[in-house]
């Protein structure tokens, strides 16, 4: 059995463009994932030593070279490394058309590419509750994204938006044309959000919900009022910090540089006290820009799959993997324009099997029996048993998805319609994947290493 060490890359089309070219696409099975195909220049130092990456300079005085580093779980990053030509033994050089390649994907992860991407996108404003001009807007070929937040989040919003819709074509491409654009509303603040919920006559705990009725997303965020916080603070920060130079300076006057140890380190703790809440508050808006995205990324993929793949009236997705392959797609990695999906996120590794520790876990059988009620939760009392039924809905796409590639099999095709016309639900995922539902969980809790509690 494969590592589940093992995800994959999903390419994203340019923005504005390339979701529809996969129309002709009849089969749930789309084209194969691409592999890790990342190909790379090679310096072959004389200390016995390979490095990889993007060669941009080399003459008589050095050579220079764009090393990346792709981790599972990480985004990519690159380095510029340098070198004096008698360390190096050779170079290997890709060809034209691949080192072109190369140098966009390496240019894409330059830290500005982002900013310069984000300020081509096209907004404008409209009306938001009774504001005729209270909100922003991006228009898509597959959304509309309005939202009362800052421009700077909008923006970044939109940017992560369009690379995600194009990931979700390469993963499971479209099987008719869009049922329509899906309308995104963005809510400045976890508190808007409720309000809007209210006036649906809805309550959820969910930070975001799709509506598949009206294709709508509602989403909050607390980024803006965390980033406003964090950047008050750090300019209140700057000033204490000129002040404790001030008072240093004065000290040296008075003491005649010969400051006592004990002021000094009065001093210096007094700034690391401010460097370390400034890091807190980083990391703070850090976590929300992260959660805010999970949010858009999960939701976003629901009404992918109900407006590209699953329209009324089309086989449908059962639900526990569309919840699945959804949390997948939360945790997607952008590297420059490329999404990545499929790594075994840390934080839900450990949750299962805290689970399968404490005999918490969903069996698969109630997981393939479940529907949409399960997963949510309209109350405190309705969340953990929600959880469980997504923590496990995680493990079991994964293993399909991104281990055995079954998605990807006419068979699928088979299990899905088999559902929408009423197949017992345990019979038709025997079927497809050929094997025993016990041996299939048996491979799953090995797979993840999977302590069961009384086995």
């Amino acid at each position: 059995m494969a590592s589940i060490r093992r995800w994959v890359r999903a390419l994203a089309p340019g923005i504005a463009g390339g979701v529809l070219a996969c129309l002709a696409v009849a089969s749930f099975a789309g084209s194969p994932l691409p592999a890790d195909d990342w190909q790379f220049d090679r310096i072959y130092l004389r200390n016995g030593r390979v490095c990889e990456g993007l060669v941009i300079e080399e003459s008589p005085k050095l050579v220079q070279l764009w090393r990346v580093q792709r981790k599972p779980g990480q985004p990519a990053r690159r380095a510029l490394w340098t070198w004096t030509p008698p360390e190096i033994a050779r170079i290997e050089r890709l060809d034209e058309p691949q080192r072109r390649i190369l140098a966009d994907r390496v240019d894409a992860l330059d830290p500005e590419n982002e900013k310069r991407c984000l300020e081509k996108l096209p907004l404008f404003t409209t009306s938001w509750n009774d504001d005729p001009k209270g909100a922003l807007c991006y228009r898509s070929e597959q959304f509309v994204l309005v939202s009362n937040a800052r421009e700077d989040i909008v923006r970044r919003a939109a940017f992560r938006l369009e690379n995600i819709y194009g990931a979700f074509a390469r993963f499971l491409p479209p099987h008719c044309v869009p049922t329509g654009r899906t309308r995104i509303l963005l809510a400045k603040s976890v508190a808007e959000y409720q309000e809007m919920l209210r006036q649906r006559g809805q309550v959820f705990l969910n930070s975001a919900m799709y509506d598949r009725q009206t294709n709508e997303i509602l989403c909050a965020s607390d980024l803006e009022r965390l980033s406003e916080e964090a950047e008050t603070n750090q300019k209140l920060h700057q000033q204490t910090r000129s002040r404790l130079r001030a008072q240093e300076q004065e000290l040296g006057r008075q003491y005649r540089n010969k400051v006592p140890a004990k002021l000094l380190d009065e001093l210096a703790q007094s700034r690391a006290q401010l460097d370390q809440a400034d890091r807190f508050n980083k990391r703070q808006v850090e976590q929300e820009t992260e959660h805010l995205f999970q949010l858009l990324y999960h939701e976003t993929w629901h009404a992918y799959v109900a407006t590209n793949v699953c329209p009324p009236g089309k086989p449908a997705l059962p639900c526990w993997l569309d919840e699945g392959l959804a949390q997948h797609f939360e945790n997607a990695i952008l590297d420059g324009t490329e999404v990545r999906v499929g790594h075994v996120d840390s934080d839900h590794l450990e949750r299962l099997r805290h689970d399968a520790r404490k005999g918490e876990l969903v069996s698969l059988s109630e997981l393939l029996r479940a529907g949409p009620r399960q997963f949510i939760a309209h109350h405190i009392e309705d969340k953990v048993s929600s959880d469980r039924y997504y923590l496990y809905s995680w493990a079991v796409a994964h293993q399909l998805a991104f281990e055995r590639d079954a998605l990807r099999r006419p068979d699928f095709d088979r299990y899905v319609q088999a559902l929408t016309a009423g197949a017992d639900a345990e019979q038709a995922f025997e079927q497809w994947l050929r094997e025993p539902l016990n041996e299939f969980e048996k491979g799953l809790r090995r797979e993840f290493r999977l302590t069961m509690a009384g086995l």
